[in-house]
């Protein structure tokens, strides 16, 4: 039986980040005051090249270059890509004048469930380097009875993913009244606005898959809004966009075309794992694999999941 690596990997997953990077895209973004980015200017996250590379967010404000990621899984390699992006976003913003120091400050919002145990420092002989780590559950106390009382769908989007993870389980009746609130005022909004009816129903059923909620709340979702995920921008771009598909296409392009011409047979077990692994350890794991390295090993050794914010969809 054939396996194509790249369908397999476009079946599986969908990327979360595409949520964050739409609540923060308006000016009036609550999210950006949380950032500290209000009246920040918002600025092209495409970076020439091959492959071409992209940032999640970058934003100028009063002499100084903000770039923000956001995860929702740890990802053991990421304080060197936000290392690599710093060099990025000085090579194409300040094209490496002599005698001009990029001013550059980044961060990491960590939006998955729980608390990131991620590194965030560099200390390697002479390079010290830094980025700040957020959490957005640690924003919970300040901000997500804020959020949550909002009539903006974005907003208490927000204040939903800001409370801390329950499992299923463990859900409380005051959970299930905010997401149920959510449901209801989200479907007003999608009514008095038919232009973009689809925004906040998409927003609030994509936080549900990254919340896990229960089944009791998923089918109150399921009453109270419609989305036709057909239609839907978000939906598409976070089901079909969403991976930075050039870069993981090539790689494992790359990969099946070398396994194929040298009579090297991809286990099931292998292609699924290959499958998991993000855009910087793919292209790493390819180099290798060509340069005669064994495929099994490489994959057993990479241990990192999809870019570090990818989830398996697999509907409710």
């Amino acid at each position: 039986m054939t396996y194509d690596l790249v369908e397999l990997r476009k079946a599986k997953f969908a990327k979360y980040d595409i949520l964050f990077k739409r609540i923060i895209d308006p000016e009036r973004s609550m999210l950006r005051e949380m950032l500290g980015l209000v009246r920040a200017r918002s600025l092209p996250t495409e970076f020439a090249g091959f492959p071409p590379r992209s940032v999640d967010a970058l934003f100028w404000k009063r002499g100084w270059y903000h770039h923000v990621e956001f995860q929702t899984r740890d990802h053991a390699t990421m304080r060197w890509r936000m290392l690599e992006y710093y060099w990025l976003i000085a090579k194409h913003r300040y094209k490496l004048r002599t005698g001009v120091d990029p001013r550059i400050k980044q961060k990491v919002l960590y939006v998955g469930n729980g608390t990131s145990g991620m590194a965030s420092t560099i200390s390697a002989g002479v390079l010290d380097y830094e980025f700040q780590l957020l959490d957005l559950e640690s924003f919970n106390d300040d901000w997500a009875d804020r959020l949550l009382r909002s009539t903006e769908p974005s907003d208490i989007v927000l204040g939903l993913l800001c409370r801390p993870f329950l499992e299923p389980d463990d859900w409380t009746e005051a959970y299930r009244k905010e997401w149920k609130r959510a449901a209801r005022i989200v479907s007003r909004e999608a009514e008095i606005d038919p232009f973009h009816a689809g925004d906040g129903p998409a927003l609030l059923l994509v936080a549900a898959l990254l919340k896990k909620v229960p089944e009791d709340v998923k089918r109150s979702l399921e009453m109270a809004i419609r989305v036709d995920v057909q239609q839907s921008k978000l939906f598409t771009q976070v089901f079909d966009e969403g991976e930075d598909s050039g870069r993981v296409k090539m790689a494992l392009r790359m990969i099946q075309k070398h396994a194929q011409q040298n009579g090297i047979l991809l286990d099931k077990e292998t292609q699924e794992r290959l499958t998991e692994l993000d855009a910087d350890v793919l292209e790493d794991l390819a180099y290798d694999f060509r340069g005669g390295a064994d495929i099994v090993e490489l994959v057993a050794r990479a241990g990192h999941s999809v870019d570090g914010d990818a989830i398996e969809f697999d509907g409710w």
